[in-house]
């Protein structure tokens, strides 16, 4: 916990204790500004590091529906299917965990429990995902720090978008506490 802003020093301290713990080449972060870089891209920085002998597991990306454009020629919508594609061929290549955000329509903001209806831009997102959770949460539940999660959709899973968890925690600061399960 911090009651001021982080200072560089801050920073490089974290780091050293997290590489002591679990080793400095346990995890590697590369970041890049909105629509600054492709999937391309991000398959091309996982291939240097495979040649360096290090594989990632998990890949995180914060948003891919700004990405930078696989093929600028395309209609938005596009570009975005694209993106996911593309996603979806980068965990099948490199075997790893991709995981990333995305967003919902405006009728989400009304709706008590996420489903596919609440898909923005392209519901083709659906077709390359594993699985995908919503997160929920009402004005009330944000003040007492609960949130639900919900299977949106699975491909191995036998669910109903109806059946959630329950969490309590700061979404802020990455805090879960499981209050029940599906």
């Amino acid at each position: 916990t911090f009651d001021d802003p982080i200072t560089p020093d801050d920073a490089r301290i974290a780091r050293t204790r997290l590489d002591k713990k679990i080793g400095p080449d346990r995890w590697r972060l590369q970041c890049y500004g909105n629509s600054t870089t492709s999937v391309l891209d991000i398959h091309s920085v996982l291939e240097d590091w495979k040649r360096d002998g290090w594989a990632a597991d998990v890949v995180v990306v914060d948003y891919a529906d700004i990405l930078r454009a696989v093929d600028g020629r395309e209609d938005y919508r596009h570009q975005v299917n694209t993106s996911w594609k593309a996603l979806r061929a980068l965990s099948q290549v490199h075997h790893c965990l991709v995981v990333t955000a995305t967003q919902t329509d405006a009728a989400a903001y009304e709706a008590w429990l996420l489903t596919r209806k609440n898909f923005s831009e392209d519901k083709r997102k659906y077709a390359h995902v594993n699985g995908m959770v919503g997160i929920n949460q009402q004005d009330q539940e944000k003040k007492d720090g609960i949130y639900r999660l919900n299977w949106v959709l699975s491909r191995d899973l036998t669910f109903g978008e109806d059946q959630f968890v329950i969490c309590a925690g700061n979404l802020g600061y990455a805090h879960p506490s499981m209050l029940s399960t599906f």
